[in-house]
């Protein structure tokens, strides 16, 4: 008895759990990100022989009748960004602080339709 009733509370906290999750995930795929992710191009800077042809690929996409805009960094939207560690010249050892960074071009916000709170 007491092991059908230890095994009806588990399947009902699964159960419980599985709703949570599922509204978690719509909440994700609806959730107005700030950003128009839809029809985008983008050209990643992988490297440095990519980032010296960069105008060259993005005057060609741009060429084409049906492109309105390309941008290009070295992440794409959704993804992490990189990191980036300093210190401060004066800091000790433990004194590494780090920050994530999106290089991108000038295109980048008129790209993704982006709203910015201050700033270009």
């Amino acid at each position: 008895m007491a092991l059908t009733l230890f095994q009806f509370a588990i399947s009902s906290m699964l159960v419980f759990g599985l709703g949570v999750i599922t509204r978690q995930l719509e909440f994700v795929r609806s959730a107005d990100l700030g950003y128009d992710k839809e029809n985008v191009v983008v050209l990643p800077l992988v490297n440095e022989s990519v980032r010296q042809r960069c105008q060259a690929y993005k005057d060609t996409i741009l060429s084409h009748p049906d492109v309105l805009t390309a941008s290009a960094s070295n992440t794409l939207m959704g993804k992490p960004p990189v990191t980036r560690e300093v210190r401060p010249a004066e800091a000790g050892d433990e004194a590494n602080m780090s920050y994530r960074l999106i290089e991108a071009d000038l295109d980048f916000v008129r790209t993704y339709r982006m709203k910015l709170m201050e700033g270009r």
